[in-house]
């Protein structure tokens, strides 16, 4: 038990190397318990020692299948070795296995990324709403209104084209906000997400004059918020960046998207489009070399990384 809080307590400092190996020596003195694989599992994951995380786990999963935890943690590893294919069987039995009157977000929103990397976005949206129809009847989080799940089906039906439900799911989505118990802060920050969800969806509309409304809007909510609004000036960017593409203006789109968050594999794959455009193949190589080198379980990467992967096969 000692060794087992000790293990825990590295990896809380953010020694997770450390705490690795402390783990890997619990296991070899007990082999039969569960957590400590999971927790070998989920470190070495974080470590992108996916073999490693991948035996980790099944060695779980053969100590006892029933807890929904430890598919979904295998789900993640096919994920993140690009093998969505794989990914999916296991986030299914993880829903399977879910207890009644509760919501996994990590296995019905990660289910829905695996759909979009295999190239299947018209897929994608079932099982958010399935979260969605949980994450109400559980009473939601603290802080949290449910636009988050919202603003993920409406980005997943704008990449597939299909723009006036995306344009409503945003709409939607903000409707749970201004009455939600989130902080003042919070919900300035879902509104700056409704603008920039509305100004993509209708670049991708042609309504371009409309759309830049919404980025000067979104301009004016973080310049009104002085110092504390500086830090979401890369998210203005990456909108304007959008729209100026859209619109065909591969110039200014250039511009603006060097500017948006470079940690964002959904950015750097925009901004290896616009060098594309403008013939810089090189620093197109870059950026989608950059995006798909981002390994993260979220919807930047699940739309960034095909297009990417596609778009650096053919220079």
């Amino acid at each position: 038990e000692r060794r087992y809080m000790e293990a825990h307590a590295l990896n809380r400092a953010q020694k997770r190397a450390e705490s690795l190996e402390a783990f890997r020596k619990l296991a070899a003195d007990y082999p039969g318990d569960r957590m400590v694989q999971m927790l070998i599992g989920q470190l070495a994951t974080a470590e992108g020692r996916f073999d490693e995380a991948r035996a980790a786990l099944e060695k779980a999963l053969a100590i006892d299948a029933a807890t929904p935890r430890v598919h979904a943690l295998l789900g993640n590893v096919a994920t993140l070795q690009d093998d969505s294919a794989r990914a999916r069987p296991p986030y299914q039995h993880a829903l399977e296995r879910q207890p009644p009157g509760t919501a996994s977000a990590q296995a019905q929103t990660n289910l829905a990324f695996a759909y979009v990397y295999e190239g299947q976005p018209h897929q994608a949206p079932s099982p958010l709403r399935s979260y969605l129809e949980a994450f109400r009847k559980t009473g939601g989080l603290p802080g949290l209104p449910e636009v988050f799940i919202w603003n993920a089906m409406g980005r997943i039906e704008l990449q597939n084209g299909r723009l006036p439900q995306a344009m409503t799911d945003y709409e939607k989505g903000f409707e749970s906000v201004p009455a939600s118990d989130a902080s003042e802060r919070d919900k300035k920050l879902w509104l700056g997400r409704l603008h920039h969800g509305r100004g993509r969806t209708l670049a991708r509309m042609g309504k371009y004059d409309e759309a830049w409304k919404e980025a000067e809007l979104l301009r004016k909510l973080i310049e009104e918020n002085g110092e504390e609004g500086k830090e979401f000036l890369p998210a203005y960017h990456y909108l304007a960046g959008y729209i100026k593409m859209e619109a065909g203006d591969d110039a200014a789109a250039l511009e603006h998207l060097k500017q948006s968050d470079p940690t964002d594999p959904f950015n750097l794959m925009l901004l290896g489009r616009a060098y594309e455009k403008a013939g810089d193949k090189e620093g197109a190589r870059k950026a989608y070399q950059a995006a798909m080198a981002i390994r993260q379980l979220n919807l930047d990467r699940a739309l960034a990384y095909p297009i990417a992967k596609k778009r650096l096969a053919a220079l």
